[in-house]
């Protein structure tokens, strides 16, 4: 005969790991962690103060105020309508109940006037007549995003209709364009100057990845309207050399806020785990603004890493915040799901990285021309002098020096493997 089961011991056994997988649900749903060290000297020690005033943010709410309308005005009620609203379009339809002051006549065939797409045929660019037509008919608009310049800056400026300032800085630009081809080479650098000051100022604000992107195509608008400048008249480097030179200094990635684009990031949500009476029961703010900063403080340290890995880095940063195995899942798995379904927004920044670097990479390209056209170097001796330029005006992606065309007058600089020039200036 066979030995009876011991029932006793398969009971205890089972009655065991029933009482612990009780005890581990009931610490993932009611166990938080402690709060990391420098979370909050990270997150709102530096925290700019909320848009109010005469402020660069409350200006460019109010961009769009109906022709005629104090735009400063509008701007405050702008902000205060998207804090009011929590659902987008009931606060555009707040905004705009009285309608608003848009873009005037047809963009079509300005990006292939100023050179920014390949894909148009010359019969589809717009005219200079056209161009010219449309900053007159523009004025008013022009008007009020220039009268923003000398204001301070607040962050939150891009909130609402982020799309007019990228075509108000399309117009700036072919205004500074026109203002070549009437040979007043003079006045298309001071209205750059301008313009360009001002991005600069809000490439430093503490704007989320999105706007960050918006930034990015402002500074390659701007950066890209210097070059014809330079060589429409080699008096402007002689006469504003050194200011110039200031302008297009470079300075790698410091020149953007990479740590103000993380803390916007969470700041999106903070108000959601900052009202804890509202949020369910297993949902652990800690954990969640814990796991939110320590994605920051990796990122922030791969993104110092030199250039040319930025794919791999950002891989393993992906990985191991985003989608690979850790151990949170056995420690919280509710919510490492639901605060990585939230950092997966994030998964595409290393493209817009290599955006900055390439950005950064132009701007050296015109520091280089600056310097040999106010020397009058003569196109012989110009690869030796990019052999000898220091690292900061070397390619960003390898360290090599930038290349010389002499067919085509250009200095050019490539991406490790990826086939052509990627950014180029003519002398």
């Amino acid at each position: 005969m066979l030995p009876k089961p011991d029932v006793g011991w398969t009971q205890g056994l089972f009655l065991s790991i029933f009482a612990i997988a009780i005890a581990w649900v009931a610490f993932i749903c009611l166990h938080d962690e402690q709060l990391d060290k420098g979370f909050e000297d990270f997150y709102f020690k530096s925290r700019h103060r909320k848009p109010g005033g005469e402020s660069v943010a409350i200006g460019l709410l109010g961009l769009s105020a109906p022709s005629g309308k104090n735009f400063m005005e509008h701007g405050r009620f702008v902000d205060r309508v998207l804090d009011e609203t929590s659902g987008w379009e009931e606060a555009k339809k707040r905004i705009e109940a009285d309608g608003k002051l848009d873009v005037v006549g047809p963009m079509d065939g300005l990006d292939c006037w100023l050179d920014l797409a390949t894909d148009f045929s010359r019969a589809t660019c717009a005219s200079d007549e056209r161009v010219r037509r449309l900053v007159r008919e523009n004025a008013e608009l022009l008007a009020r995003y220039r009268s923003v310049y000398p204001l301070r800056y607040m962050d939150g400026g891009l909130r609402y209709n982020p799309q007019l300032l990228i075509s108000l800085n399309k117009l700036v630009v072919a205004d500074i364009r026109l203002e070549t081809r009437r040979n007043s080479a003079r006045r298309a650098y001071r209205k750059w100057r301008e313009n360009h000051a001002f991005i600069l100022q809000l490439g430093q604000s503490n704007g989320t990845w999105v706007e960050t992107a918006i930034l990015i195509v402002l500074g390659n608008l701007s950066i890209g309207a210097l070059e014809p400048i330079l060589r429409s008249d080699i008096r402007i480097v002689n006469d504003y050399g050194d200011e110039l030179e200031e302008f297009i200094k470079p300075s790698d990635l410091p020149r953007y806020n990479l740590e103000g684009i993380m803390q916007a990031e969470y700041l999106l949500f903070d108000p959601v785990f900052t009202h804890r009476e509202s949020l369910k029961f297993w949902v652990h703010p800690e954990f969640i603004r814990n796991r939110f900063y320590r994605y920051a403080q990796d990122f922030l340290q791969t993104a110092r890493q030199p250039p040319n890995a930025i794919d791999s880095d950002m891989e393993r940063l992906r990985v191991s915040h985003l989608e690979g195995w850790s151990v949170d899942y056995l420690k919280d798995p509710l919510n490492t799901l639901f605060v990585r379904a939230i950092l997966t927004g994030q998964k595409k920044t290393g493209e817009l990285l290599k955006q900055m670097y390439l950005q950064e990479g132009k701007t050296r390209l015109l520091a280089l021309q600056t310097q040999i056209l106010r020397t009058g170097l003569p196109d012989s001796t110009i690869d030796e002098f990019l052999r000898k330029s220091t690292s900061t005006l070397r390619n960003p992606f390898s360290g090599e020096p930038m290349r010389w065309d002499p067919v085509e007058r250009s200095i050019y600089f490539g991406i490790p493997g990826v086939e052509g020039r990627s950014r180029e200036v003519h002398l």
